[in-house]
């Protein structure tokens, strides 16, 4: 059985050449592919104004930095638990207060040891 002609005005008859360093080559490569979508599509839809979604996906490359981002996630759970008892009428007593100043120091010695590998790793 032979393949179903394409509606004329729904055929891509027209051509665009643009000209990109290698660099925003593979960027543009790059964010197709996150984005689960042909080169051209991806290209057509960004310049469109279509939905382009990219995805990335982050893992730490360092072995240190697994143990910090397991501390970032359980100070934002806290501070989110507490987030929620706020907002939903609780009182702010001092014990809260202290929590709060608590994770703050917490997300602030994070930030400093992060920094600190950075400096190293460069």
């Amino acid at each position: 059985m032979a393949r179903p002609k394409t509606d004329r005005t729904l055929k891509r008859g027209r051509k665009i050449i643009a000209r990109f360093t290698e660099t925003e080559y593979e960027v543009i490569r790059h964010n197709a592919e996150n984005a689960g979508k042909s080169l051209s599509a991806y290209v057509r839809d960004a310049v469109t104004g279509g939905k382009v979604d990219v995805h990335y996906h982050l893992s730490p490359q360092i072995a240190e930095l697994k143990p910090l981002l397991a501390e970032i996630g359980k100070t934002g759970s806290n501070l989110n638990q507490i987030a929620r008892h706020l907002n939903s009428g609780g009182a702010l007593t001092d014990g809260i207060a202290a929590d709060i100043r608590r994770c703050v120091a917490e997300l602030f010695d994070l930030r400093e040891e992060l920094s600190g590998k950075d400096r190293q790793s460069g």
